[in-house]
């Protein structure tokens, strides 16, 4: 017997690629310790297995030593293919039958999916099939907290699916090839690959100390790429080759590129460590503007191997980064660093209600394992059991290919930039909808827009007719929708969307009416100041100089308990992301320098005066001081109507030494039947200064329990950012309504960021394990500014523009009663003045 015991297949396309031409390698060898001869025939067949090629047979002489006969051949001159290309986004396979006849009789058969397309550079640009693709990716571990390394097709077919659902197109094999189903998975659904030898000698250190130096480590460093391409050299998927990771410049690389070059010209070579000696340049965690600068150089493609760290609560200015890669074609794009958080699951010894015992994603240290890198593995964008985040709603947004902008829509017309590089925006349906306040009011179809593939275009939408509202905001939204069901998705999937400005030019202005406003009866003691109105009690203490009583229709709002204050207190701290901390450096150690950790509040006597309105103020003025020299003076002034009308302005005068501010606000706790939140402003998914551009302006409700988002080590989460209002009730719709001139940030939680912070442990630490404990109180954060999330945990800290530095502040909050939570009542109470 013989075996057909390797083959490769490559494809060359025409310069117009309409036509193209298959070329295969085979190689035969006899099993038996005997001569022979054997024929290799190949067969090529379309997706539906019709025949559209027969390659002319190869005849083998099988050594009698097993020794491999090869032979070559390619479909004949005049016979040209001529085929439907493989992309990402077309990922159409053709199948190769290969069948080795023995003479004896015997036959091997072997099959092979083909997908035609040509990678090239030209021009300091990496172009797939003649067009500068944006590589859209994810570097991806082969991970999963049941099994550890070992990832079921299951498991992958998840992550695939995922990609495709949320605009990823590529991924890196970090930092080894995977299982082999991984490019078979990428071949048919249509994921660009860099393939990844599994070379990486980081510890060692990356300049002389490399072993990329040394002699005798030359043939680990070449064997093992040599391997990676003959395992997976078939693979359509993979358009560049990457010799390893963070191993450190010298000749053994050069040595295993001329090795990658030899068996494969057909693909270009990437190592970061070494660009000189590569085809394609690349770096690891630059700022924005550094990537802007490179793409002014366009004599060589750059790609961004790593970047964006998205460990913990994550992704700062990712916005940024892509309008840097759009500046430039020779910036191809890059891969988030990474896919997936990387931890398994520990059980306990408590057993749950439910009679289940206890478990919980542990880390490095969770196991008294030394040395570990603690948590510094958890930076997916993806849960290690492999659920959403609201780091790969960003993802999406951010990534998407039909991308509309219009100053006004309410003048009829957008334009749409069609970032696909094969794929016309007609393919897809296109729907627009109109929002009052968040809700929406109209919507329709705008059916196939023809925009070419990587052009802008203008097109007219629609401008609906509507009976304005008074002081009501407006806001117009066009997505694009899959008109079929796919492999990845079901008919109607959302690919696309954008959120623009409507200002209708005759819109009315919002003129408030006279309303009788009800008595206000205001009463001092020596402890308390007292105001009570229609169906309303507030009460300021004076130790604590803030409220410590507000009852709304019979229901309380907040009240002080056993000597916690509960009222509105200047608030700066915030449960330290993991960006915050930059090897030591960054925000979280300024902070805790700063010794504001430790805020002591000193109350000056309250001022209250009535106004020949009706309405009285209380003036409180509240010295929030650390235990060093930073210290703030927070005067907050509360003008207090009958109504139970609470309009509260803050000044905030910062003094002393003070680091980088994580927020700017104050907090509170609301009582805990105040369950169900209602809000105007960017969700459902919880987001952040510069993080919010996959977060549309709507109408949300949820419940406080809801906004929790369970990061592996727990830290600040569930923010909501550009927040119009809020309103917290209980299940009948009493409670309170929030409202803000300036939008805000509004966070929620049944915990404090103190409960967050002491968790569990971070990189460095020892074993730490505090099972939060949900408050029954609604722990209220309202912010008028906020430091964004930025990448420091391994990269920049976040761009200047959204860095909170200590100033004077001036922001303002109104509360009212609220007796319905329907968006109806609820918007129209923001609009009151």
């Amino acid at each position: 017997p013989a075996e057909l015991r390797d083959f490769s297949v490559t494809t060359q396309l025409a310069a117009d690629f309409k036509s193209a031409v298959l070329h295969l390698t085979a190689k035969g060898r006899a099993l038996n310790g005997k001569a022979a001869a054997a024929t290799v025939k190949g067969e090529l067949f379309d997706a539906g297995f019709s025949r559209v090629a027969t390659l002319p047979e190869l005849r083998l002489a099988l050594a009698a030593d097993g020794a491999d006969a090869v032979a070559h051949c390619e479909t004949p001159a005049g016979q040209e293919l001529a085929p439907r290309l493989w992309s990402a986004e077309d990922p159409y396979l053709y199948t190769l039958v290969l069948t080795l006849a023995g003479a004896d009789g015997s036959q091997d058969v072997r099959t092979c999916k083909v997908g035609f397309r040509r990678v090239e550079i030209r021009d300091g640009k990496i172009l797939f099939n003649g067009q500068a693709v944006k590589f859209k990716g994810v570097n991806r571990h082969e991970t999963t907290p049941e099994n550890g390394r070992t990832v079921s097709r299951e498991e992958m077919l998840k992550d695939i699916l995922l990609f495709k659902q949320n605009n990823i197109n590529t991924v890196r094999t970090s930092h080894y090839p995977c299982h082999y189903s991984w490019y078979q998975l990428c071949d048919r659904y249509g994921i660009y690959v860099v393939g990844e030898a599994n070379v990486e000698s980081h510890g060692m250190g990356y300049e002389k100390e490399s072993l990329s130096h040394v002699a005798s480590w030359e043939k680990a460093h070449v064997e093992r790429n040599v391997n990676q391409v003959e395992n997976y050299k078939n693979h359509p998927s993979i358009f560049m080759w990457s010799l390893g990771n963070e191993a450190g410049p010298g000749k053994n690389f050069k040595a295993a590129y001329d090795a990658v070059k030899a068996m494969d010209p057909t693909r270009p070579v990437h190592y970061e460590r070494a660009n000189e000696i590569v085809d394609v340049d690349s770096h690891m965690y630059p700022t924005v503007d550094w990537v802007a600068e490179r793409g002014k150089n366009t004599k060589k493609p750059f790609f961004l191997c790593e970047y964006a760290h998205a460990m913990g609560n994550a992704m700062g200015n990712f916005k940024e980064y892509w309008e840097a890669f759009y500046s430039s074609d020779s910036l191809s794009g890059g891969c988030i660093w990474d896919w997936i958080d990387q931890a398994v699951w520990k059980y306990t010894d408590r057993v749950l209600p439910d009679g289940t015992r206890e478990r919980y994603l542990a880390y490095g240290g969770d196991f008294d394992d030394k040395p570990n890198d603690g948590n510094f593995v958890c930076n997916g964008v993806i849960t290690p059991d492999r659920k959403m985040t609201p780091k790969l709603v960003e993802v999406k947004r951010v990534h998407q290919n039909l991308v509309v902008a219009a100053e006004n829509a309410a003048a009829g017309t957008v334009e749409l930039w069609n970032r696909f590089a094969f794929t016309d925006a007609a393919a897809f349906d296109a729907r627009w909808s109109l929002a009052c306040d968040g809700k929406e009011i109209a919507a329709g179809s705008l059916g196939a827009l023809n925009v070419a593939p990587l052009t802008r275009r203008r097109v007219a939408v629609p401008v609906p007719s509507v009976k304005l509202v008074p002081g009501a905001e407006y806001l117009y939204r066009v997505s694009f929708h899959l008109r079929e069901p796919t492999l990845w998705a079901e008919k109607g999937h959302e690919i696309a969307a954008s959120q623009l400005a409507f200002t209708p030019a005759a819109a009315p202005a919002a003129t408030p009416k006279a309303a009788k406003i009800p008595a206000l009866k205001v009463t001092e003691d020596d402890a308390r100041v007292t105001l009570r109105g229609r169906r309303f009690e507030a009460v300021f203490c004076r130790a604590s100089g803030t409220l410590a009583r507000l009852v709304y229709n019979g229901q309380t709002i907040l009240e002080d308990a056993a000597g916690v204050v509960r009222g509105p207190r200047l608030n700066t701290f915030r449960a330290f992301v993991d960006n915050d901390n930059q090897w030591g450096r960054w925000m979280r150690n300024e902070y805790f320098e700063s010794g504001l950790t430790q805020m002591s509040y000193h109350a000056r006597p309250l001022v209250v005066t009535r106004l020949d309105d009706g309405t009285a103020t209380v003036t409180a003025t509240v010295e929030a001081c650390g235990f060093k020299s930073g210290r703030f003076t927070h005067t907050a002034e509360y003008r207090v109507s009958g109504d139970g009308t609470i309009r509260v302005r803050n000044t905030v005068t910062p003094a002393g030494r003070l680091p980088v501010l994580p927020r700017m606000g104050v907090r509170l706790m609301l009582d805990g039947a105040l369950e169900q939140m209602a809000y105007y402003g960017r969700g459902p998914w919880e987001n952040y200064a510069d993080r919010n551009t996959g977060s549309d302006l709507g109408f949300y409700t949820s419940t406080v329990t809801e906004q929790y988002v369970p990061y592996v080590r727990p830290q600040e989460c569930g923010g909501k950012s550009d927040v119009r209002w809020v309103a917290f009730t209980d299940r009948s719709g009493d409670g309170v309504h929030i409202s803000f001139p300036k939008p805000f940030f509004v966070t929620a939680l049944h915990v404090t960021s103190e409960d967050l912070e002491g968790a569990r442990h971070r990189n460095g630490m020892e074993r730490i394990y505090n099972p939060l404990r949900p408050r029954p109180e609604v722990c209220l954060a309202l912010d008028a500014g906020q430091t964004g999330l930025g990448g420091a945990s391994c990269g920049p800290t976040p761009l200047e523009k959204y860095i909170l530095r200590a100033q004077p502040f001036d922001y303002t909050y109104i509360l009212r009663p609220c007796r319905d939570r329907s968006h109806a009542a609820l918007s129209a109470l923001a609009r009151q003045p």
